[in-house]
């Protein structure tokens, strides 16, 4: 009898250990390693899905604090005892926003994503900021009568505060509008244009809201102090905004300066999209809802003892 020792794949050559194996189950292997890119596309969609509320909310919270004091800004100023001031400095945001949405590109690829939002949120604190200091000057006699409370003084920081809000919006829509493209894709860009809209939109009705809220339990200086915090809290937001991942900070900003027909053709796309349409009723929804608080708010027949007026717009005082 001979006896033959049947000799192990190692023995033969180390080459070939585990290659019966991924012979046999290559079928599987294939499958798992399918079902691995799967899992790992769900999880990218998932945190980019993520960074897009992230923005919206962030948005969001930026402009309930401003659309509180756009809106009340004119009257506020007046019961301040600066009748045209609320009026200028309305004008002046509206024509910087104007004149900074053609420069704001060009400076936006310097200083990248983060940057210009946390500049351009900060530049809207500056109107809170000027607000609470114009309420404090009136407020307190003593202060009336120093330098820094001189009707000279007053008008030029409100102004200077005003530029810089527009100067802020140019920077934060110039790069709003990059971001999220880049989080998008062909398939998905109407739906997460549609979604952030959505979102940000809630601003208009919850700026209502907490105007209502402040004015209950606080006079002009509390108001503008609450707003200041909530923008310094919207401004952290900003300042720490998660990175469009795998891609650096210098390729997502490529190409942001682009010629106006080419982003009215970009516009006209997303909005015929059909996941985009199909959001359009939600946002008439919001519309009515909207509208109906608004009147709430402001309507004349409200009774006076449970408002205070503020030229002719009602806002809730107690219950």
């Amino acid at each position: 009898f001979f006896f033959f020792k049947q000799k192990t794949a190692y023995e033969i050559s180390a080459c070939l250990v585990g290659s019966e194996m991924c012979i046999r189950d290559r079928t599987n292997c294939m499958d798992e390693a399918l079902i691995n890119e799967t899992n790992t596309q769900k999880k990218i969609q998932f945190y980019t899905f993520l960074k897009l509320l992230y923005i919206s909310f962030s948005f969001m919270i930026m402009f309930t604090a401003f659309i509180a004091a756009h809106n009340l800004s004119v009257q506020l100023y007046k019961q301040l005892g600066f009748q045209n001031l609320g009026n200028f400095c309305l004008l002046v945001i509206y024509f910087s926003a104007g004149l900074n949405n053609f420069l704001a590109p060009k400076w936006v690829p310097n200083l990248g994503f983060r940057k210009s939002l946390a500049i351009g949120s900060l530049f809207y604190c500056l109107v809170y900021f000027s607000g609470f200091y114009t309420a404090k000057c009136t407020a307190d006699p003593k202060l009336k009568i120093t330098y820094w409370c001189k009707e000279g003084l007053i008008y030029p920081i409100n102004l200077v505060a005003s530029y810089l809000c527009g100067l802020g919006g140019a920077l934060l829509w110039g790069v709003q509008g990059r971001y999220v493209s880049l989080l998008a894709n062909q398939n998905n860009k109407g739906l997460y244009f549609g979604i952030f809209t959505g979102i940000y939109n809630c601003a208009s009705l919850l700026s209502g809201i907490l105007s209502t809220f402040l004015f209950t339990y606080f006079q002009n200086m509390g108001f503008y102090a609450s707003l200041s915090l909530i923008g310094i809290f919207a401004f952290l937001l900003f300042a720490f905004i998660p990175r469009v991942k795998g891609k650096s900070e210098e390729d997502q900003l490529e190409g942001v300066p682009e010629s106006l027909t080419k982003s009215f053709k970009q516009v006209i796309q997303t909005c015929k999209d059909k996941n985009f349409l199909k959001l359009q009723p939600l946002y008439f929804i919001f519309g009515l809802i909207l509208t109906i608080s608004c009147l709430l708010y402001t309507s004349d027949a409200a009774d006076d003892l449970l408002c205070v007026d503020l030229g002719g717009r009602r806002i809730i005082k107690k219950n």
